[in-house]
């Protein structure tokens, strides 16, 4: 009886459903991207042909209220580039100190596992925000031209993204981690006796879900201790100012 799968069918059954994933992710990225702001679509259950918007005394054309929609959008972009990149100056700093701090306690492939995991998330994270804002404006139009339904339909859709990608992502990568540990356990100290120490693995492999976890943690500090400037983005001229000030 064989003890378990052998390496090609472990990693069929690893990178498969990843890649599935990914597919998946691009395929309702094509989908969003297919969301055209043109202002067209209106149905008699649509916010644009219920409420005060369509009425030039209230809220001006609706080609007025789809360029201000557009305006605000790029307002927002802007603002979450500047968040992302000032973010990202912190966070650099904080991934060096914890991986001096990580491979003194645990060792060097502890400190790579972190690292990765850092980065990991960082990616996953930039991909999220990205998507959103992306995703926001066209929720929000399909609201407004075709109803509450086809709104939902594009945030929920927009949402998968996110999941697919954070999942297989996440995924891929810690697997390759994986087998670079397992390939050169000496560099990194994993071995007993000439022979890869499984122990000494997996603690090495804890720095992976420490180096992500953390940097999610972190982010959410920064939201907070940044929260003067993340409230100067409501104003276009906050968002001017504060993109300046990252340069």
């Amino acid at each position: 009886m064989s003890d378990g799968f052998d390496e090609t069918t472990v990693t069929a059954l690893v990178v498969g459903p990843c890649v599935l994933g990914l597919l998946w992710a691009f395929k309702e990225k094509a989908f969003l991207k297919g969301v055209a702001l043109d202002g067209k679509g209106k149905v008699k259950d649509s916010l644009l042909a219920n409420d005060g918007l369509q009425k030039p005394s209230v809220a001006g054309s609706p080609e007025e209220s789809l360029q201000k929609m557009k305006m605000i959008a790029g307002f927002i972009d802007l603002g979450a580039n500047a968040f992302l990149l000032k973010e990202y100056q912190y966070m650099l700093v904080f991934v060096g100190v914890m991986a001096v701090f990580v491979t003194a306690q645990v060792g060097s492939g502890a400190c790579v596992a972190f690292v990765v995991g850092s980065i990991t998330s960082i990616i996953s994270g930039w991909v999220g925000m990205k998507v959103a804002v992306y995703a926001n404006v066209r929720t929000t139009h399909e609201c407004w031209t075709k109803g509450v339904a086809a709104g939902y339909d594009v945030a929920v859709r927009a949402g998968s993204i996110m999941g697919f990608c954070l999942v297989s992502l996440g995924v891929l990568i810690l697997y390759g981690l994986i087998l670079l540990l397992k390939e050169k356990f000496d560099m990194f100290d994993l071995g007993t006796d000439g022979s890869l120490d499984h122990k000494k693995l997996f603690e090495a492999l804890a720095g992976y879900g420490l180096g992500g976890s953390s940097i999610a943690l972190f982010g959410r500090c920064i939201v907070d201790f940044d929260k003067p400037r993340r409230e100067a983005l409501l104003d276009p001229r906050g968002i001017a100012e504060v993109w300046l000030s990252t340069l």
